[in-house]
This record gives C-alpha cells, sequence and structure tokens, in this order.
C-alpha cells in the first residue's frame, strides 16, 4: 500500500446533502458486497464499526476495514460524513483512507486527534475503495481503549451534466470526422468544437446543438472538410444553458500521410505538362480531385 499524507481539511458537520448514494451502517462485515475486515479484533459490535470486540487490542498491529469497490465517476465530486467516538493510547493512529484511482495512490485524513463527533470531507470522483485503519503504535496501557464508527454516509450532490463515453477523430476520404458519444445528457445547451494544428492556438469550427436533458444514449459526428496535412488537434467543450461549460479532450490525428498526390497535370487541350509550365494547368490527384489553376 503506497501512503501519501495529503493535507486535508475535516470540519465538523453543518450541512446536510440532499442526495446520498450509499448508506453503510456497519452492523455486518465479510459479507457478498459488504465491508471487509482483516481481525477478529474489528467487527460490527452494537452497529456501529469496533475496533475491540473482543477485549483489548493488541499493540504494534495495522487494524482494517475495508469497502467493497466503488465508482463515483458519474459525479462532479464526492462527499463523506461519518461519526466517531475515540479513546485512543497516546500514539495511535487512526485514519481514513481513500484509493484513488487517477494515479493508484492512497491518501488518508488523520481521525485520531479530532473530537468526538460528526465529521465530513470531499474526495475526488476517482476513489474506489476507502478504508478506516486503526495502527497500535503508541505506548502506554491498552485496557479500556477503542475506536468506534457509528456509520458513513457517501453523498454525491452534483451530477456531471454531461456523461460522455466516448470522443475521438478519424480520417476517410479527404476529411476528418470528429465523433462523440454520451451516456446521458442533463441541462446540456449545446457543443462547441475547437482545432488547433499545434495544441496551442485554438479557434472553433463548429457548434452543435445539445440534447437537454435525456437518459438515451446521443451519437454525434462533425466533419472536417479543412484539413491541413499535418497533426490536427480537436477539443470538445460542452455548454449548460446556464453558462458552465466542460471542456473534453484533446484528441489529434495525424494527417501527415493523407495528402492527396498529384498524378497528373495537363493543359486546356489535355496535353501533359511538367510541373513548372506556364499558364493554366489541371492538376489531376489521387483522391478524385481536380484542381485547375493559373501558374
Amino acid at each position: 500500500m503506497k501512503l501519501v499524507n495529503k493535507l486535508l481539511s475535516l470540519f465538523l458537520l453543518c450541512c446536510f446533502f440532499s442526495y446520498s448514494q450509499i448508506i453503510e451502517e456497519f452492523d455486518s462485515f465479510n459479507g457478498a458486497g459488504e465491508w471487509t475486515t482483516n481481525s477478529a479484533n474489528v467487527d460490527s459490535h452494537a452497529g456501529v464499526l469496533c475496533y475491540t470486540v473482543i477485549g483489548t487490542y493488541p499493540a504494534n498491529i495495522w487494524y482494517m476495514a475495508e469497502s467493497p469497490d466503488y465508482d463515483f465517476s458519474a459525479y462532479s465530486q464526492v462527499d463523506l460524513e461519518w461519526s466517531q467516538e475515540i479513546d485512543l493510547r497516546s500514539g495511535d493512529l487512526l485514519r481514513l483512507y481513500y484509493f484513488d484511482s487517477n494515479d493508484a495512490l492512497w491518501y488518508y485524513y488523520e481521525l485520531a486527534g479530532l473530537a468526538n463527533g460528526v465529521y465530513y470531507t470531499t474526495i475526488p470522483n476517482t476513489a474506489t475503495k476507502i478504508t478506516f485503519d486503526l495502527l497500535t503504535v503508541g505506548s502506554g496501557n491498552r485496557s479500556g481503549k477503542y475506536a468506534h464508527i457509528d456509520y458513513l454516509t457517501i453523498s454525491a450532490p452534483t451530477v456531471l451534466p454531461v456523461q460522455l463515453t466516448e470522443f475521438g477523430v478519424e480520417y476517410y476520404k479527404g476529411v476528418n470526422n470528429i465523433l462523440w458519444v454520451t451516456e446521458s445528457e442533463i441541462n446540456c445547451d449545446k457543443y462547441i468544437i475547437e482545432k488547433s494544428v499545434d495544441g496551442f492556438y485554438w479557434g472553433p469550427i463548429t457548434e452543435v446543438r445539445g440534447m437537454g436533458t435525456t437518459a438515451d444514449m446521443t451519437e454525434y459526428e462533425v466533419v472536417d472538410r479543412d484539413i491541413e496535412y499535418t497533426v490536427n488537434y480537436y477539443k470538445l467543450i460542452q455548454y449548460d444553458y446556464d453558462g458552465n461549460y466542460t471542456e473534453y479532450g484533446p484528441v489529434s490525428i495525424d494527417n501527415t500521410a493523407d495528402k492527396p498526390k498529384l498524378i497528373m497535370m495537363l493543359d486546356e487541350l489535355g496535353r501533359g505538362v511538367s510541373a513548372n509550365k506556364k499558364g493554366i494547368v489541371i492538376e489531376y490527384y489521387d483522391d478524385g480531385t481536380i484542381i485547375k489553376k493559373y501558374q
């Protein structure tokens, strides 16, 4: 387990959220879909997560209660609320960990120094697992010492406006097709596709109306006919009705090898000419393009 002590703020609960994804009451462990524990000392006792179920906990042990795998990807933030009652000896540690799939690291909040009460904090929606851990690394008499977590509520007050499942670009017959798919949309006003040839300077190329609010999958496609034969970059910007927006991408495609090849040059009488012919010439390319120009 990689440990990263990220400085994070914990606050006494001062508000409640209207939508709860999960309420864990810790009334049982180690069953299908339940939290699991690594010791008989960690179990449910009178409906709370308890670290002294069978008596005084031994020293120098890392006790852990671990959640099942979660998927919070549909939410812009994940709020945790829990109630704790603890009486630990000096030096023992009680922590709330979460695993962030974005960087494959564990982060923790230190709980041992907090008073008894109800607390809440926010974790990223890339978190996939949560644990409460007791590290008995302190000193002194362990008799009568304990740690209780009464419940954990996992709330998701804000749903992402658009569930984007695919965004990409492909070349076909002389054009770039920009494609994206949404699983659902909430108050989605419009999409704007921006383009760049260097990844730094961007400009809009088209606007597409959103579906408003829908629970159905929606497929979108935009055709870029004005491509440059280099690496082309595209960004997707989604706007809500209230003006908030979310950027996706960029995605890129290398069109260097897609440049049409000149196969012949003719004059106005249909005679083959060289590239240095002066006057009117007609160019024929392998993709069917015909260009008449004066040189």
